[in-house]
């Protein structure tokens, strides 16, 4: 059988083990080398094609926290009748439409899809196999990058994504890991486009989004908010942040209520040129109408003189506080006379039209807040078997099979005691409904099967956030020791 079996062992537990093709492997005209990368939906593999005497790469549908092999190689829903089944249904779908769309394109930064076919109860997609190192290789040789260095990368990914969006397709996965350095072009290319999904304006929820702490922007890890061009600009202002400063930006989770975050214009000054680094941050600023709406519109800023004159005055700060942002301004001005454009945002200013814009940034933070904590109510409401004032953490089966990570964290943060007065308000203002009836206890064995299902998910996210939920839906089970293990340990 030309399978690998790799059997997770974790805090004395046997998990289920995860079956890759192994070398020799037969898939119509190609043979498989080896597997090199494994991601949520899949994993990917560098292939021979025997056709044209050329390596390709090959990335197989096998979403492994829905999915098992058979010893025919056959891949398989773990359960087929339930909603996990039709889950794996929908992704398999997904992944062939994303070949077909993909393989329209014809462009120098953008992997090239060549084909896809079905086979072993799953699809593969067979694309251009680029040879090189990758931005984060190269970040991490350097440390960080001057703008000299980013600068013409930037430029030709911008293009071969402005056409990515002009043909309704997200990336939804940008991050240094992603970006190629192709070694015979010296060209940076565009890869795994596994989150793309056609007709960005017919899609108004991120229910089946990536969480790439650092590089994902906060609506794609909501369950109703609007995707679009603005999501991959959050993700490649993250990447550029990482090379001029020399590490990632804070996790969007973390930026909510009292924001760490420093805004690149302070953390890499000195080290580009104000326009480019005042670029970066608007592409970072936290809510996504705050953020530039095109591609087009956020070269501008990059190719301006002076960026504040593209960037709109009445967007929101990049960063979740003004008085972080305040208290930069004022440690650079000691060692620094001229401030930077950021500075002048917060120092030049008369105190009233501070507190003016400090209020105003208040509202709406509490407004994003309340969205944030309606949505988690009415969830909960939805799903509880208590009382409708208990507020638990969402189903990790739910949140995690559709690769959505929720943030209960994020909005009960202890520096941003507001955020809990506002939210205990909105729910006293909430109409509230009957008593909802006691559903039936569950059977045992589903219980065990539920619990199994929802570790190895937790496994998968590996984030302190994700064992917190795993024990509140299972405190008592058998993965108790070992979720808090985990927690106990940090992750």
């Amino acid at each position: 059988m030309n399978t690998e079996e790799k059997t997770v062992i974790s805090n004395g537990f046997v998990e289920e083990p995860i079956i890759a093709l192994t070398s020799g492997t037969e898939l119509e005209e190609f043979t498989i080398k080896e597997k090199i990368g494994q991601g949520g939906f899949g994993l990917v593999y560098l292939a021979y094609d025997k056709h044209f005497d050329v390596n390709r790469v090959i990335k197989e549908y096998f979403p492994t926290q829905l999915a098992y092999r058979d010893s025919t190689l056959t891949i398989k829903p773990i359960a087929e009748a339930n909603e996990e089944g039709d889950i794996f249904r929908m992704g398999l779908d997904r992944v062939i439409q994303e070949a077909r769309v993909l393989a329209k394109f014809e462009h120098p930064n953008i992997v090239k899809v060549h084909r896809y076919f079905e086979k072993n109860g799953t699809a593969y997609i067979v694309m251009q196999y680029v040879k090189g190192g990758s931005f984060k290789d190269l970040i991490n040789k350097h440390g960080s990058l001057s703008e000299a260095e980013i600068k013409p990368i930037l430029d030709t990914l911008l293009s071969g994504l402005s056409m990515v969006h002009a043909s309704d397709i997200l990336h939804r996965d940008i991050k240094p890991d992603n970006i190629i350095l192709n070694e015979q072009t010296g060209q940076p290319v565009l890869i795994d486009f596994g989150a793309a999904r056609e007709n960005i304006s017919d899609r108004a929820t991120a229910a089946t989004g990536y969480f790439s702490a650092g590089y994902t922007p906060v609506e794609q890890i909501s369950t109703t908010a609007k995707l679009g061009p603005w999501t991959d600009i959050y993700a490649l202002s993250a990447t550029l942040y990482h090379a001029i400063v020399g590490r990632k930006p804070s996790a969007c989770t973390e930026r909510l209520g009292d924001d760490p975050l420093i805004p690149a214009a302070v953390a890499a000054k000195g080290k580009a040129s104000e326009s480019f680094l005042q670029a970066i941050d608007w592409g970072l600023s936290l809510t996504a109408e705050s953020r530039p709406q095109t591609v087009e519109q956020w070269k501008a800023a990059f190719d301006s003189d002076d960026a504040t004159r593209v960037i709109p005055r009445n967007r929101k700060p990049s960063t979740g506080s003004s008085i972080n942002s305040e208290t930069h301004s004022q440690t650079h001005n000691k060692t620094n006379s001229r401030p930077t454009s950021v500075e002048v945002n917060t120092a030049t200013q008369a105190e009233p039209k501070r507190k003016t814009g400090a209020m105003l940034f208040g509202g709406l933070a509490a407004v994003l807040v309340i969205g944030v904590a309606l949505g988690l109510y009415i969830y909960i409401g939805s799903t509880s078997q208590g009382s409708t004032s208990k507020r638990t953490a969402p189903q990790l089966s739910e949140s995690l099979s559709g690769s959505k990570i929720s943030e209960p964290q994020a909005t009960a943060a202890p520096s941003s005691p507001v955020s809990e007065q506002v939210k205990d308000e909105v729910i006293a203002q909430v109409p509230q409904t009957a008593e909802p009836q006691k559903q039936e206890a569950q059977p045992e064995a589903a219980i065990n099967l539920k619990e199994e299902q929802d570790f190895r998910k937790a496994q998968y996210i590996d984030t302190l956030e994700a064992y917190q939920i795993f024990l509140q839906l299972h405190p008592q089970g058998r993965h108790q020791k070992s979720a808090e293990a985990k927690i106990g340990g940090g992750v």
